[in-house]
């Protein structure tokens, strides 16, 4: 590569709203095609593991030049199917020679917020006569679990609302939550969890060097949930009055001969 290519990769923008449309098409022809490639072979479980970590390579080779929201969209849409085949081939697994009962898993589960197991007369003549089998209608503690699973859990639970949110336009507070996306993305922002807290924290930090990459690092992609429920939700919980990124002015598009704000 030349050092004017070095130069102008440098200068390109994390999130380019004008980048060139050929290329933008090109990087969603590709992003359908490895769609395609994994859909057709998720349901017979057709792909190996290093087909599959193969595939998952090639898709970080693309978002490389995601600079767009709909290629972005693309992206989130195949790590959903990237999850969906893992958690397949997960249940799949066998340790030793017996394989993993996801029916005996979620009797236990159940068992352990506070539910029974279901009983039939064959299984336990006295529980039944008693009345005590499972009733579907009984609730379940949901935080019990939900507490013992965020302890081994290291996925990040939410973006750093207090800082993306703008409590008096949606609209910008997705963009401003694409924006950051990027600047994780390109190593200029790193988010970490505070150990004391649990919540998300958003900092400036170093962009990695190659040498940093041959020596282990590894990038991480999480998929975010964020409807205007979640907006709503995110301003009452953290008393959000004021955004911490400024409200931008609202751009003007010319239709015909009218003007649109």
């Amino acid at each position: 590569m030349a050092v004017e290519d070095v130069h102008m990769d440098e200068e390109r923008m994390a999130y380019d709203p004008d980048q060139d449309p050929e290329e933008a098409r090109n990087l969603r022809r590709q992003y359908r095609h490895l769609e395609q490639e994994l859909t057709g072979t998720a349901e017979n479980q057709d792909l190996t593991t290093e087909e599959v970590a193969e595939k998952l390579r090639n898709a970080n080779n693309l978002f490389e030049q995601v600079q767009g929201i709909n290629e972005a969209t693309n992206d989130s849409g195949l790590l959903v199917i990237f999850s969906q085949i893992s958690a397949a081939k997960a249940r799949a697994m066998k340790s030793g020679s017996s394989a993993f009962d996801v029916d005996d898993f979620v009797a236990r589960l159940i068992t352990y917020m506070g539910g029974r197991k279901p009983v039939t007369p064959a299984d336990d003549a006295d529980d039944y006569e008693d009345g005590s089998e499972y009733n579907e209608g009984a609730p379940l503690d949901w935080e019990k679990i939900a507490r013992r699973a965020l302890a081994k859990s290291r996925r990040v639970p939410a973006m750093d609302f207090m800082l993306i949110v703008n409590p008096n336009d949606f609209a910008q507070s997705v963009e401003n939550m694409f924006y950051l996306s990027f600047l994780i993305r390109d190593g200029k922002c790193a988010l970490e969890i505070d150990e004391d807290s649990g919540e998300p924290m958003i900092m400036l930090c170093e962009q990695p060097t190659q040498e940093d990459y041959d020596a282990g690092l590894v990038k991480h992609q999480i998929v975010m949930e964020f409807d205007m429920a979640t907006w709503r939700r995110a301003i009452e919980v953290f008393e959000i009055k004021e955004p911490m990124i400024p409200t931008r002015p609202k751009s003007e598009m010319r239709i015909g001969q009218k003007w649109y704000g």
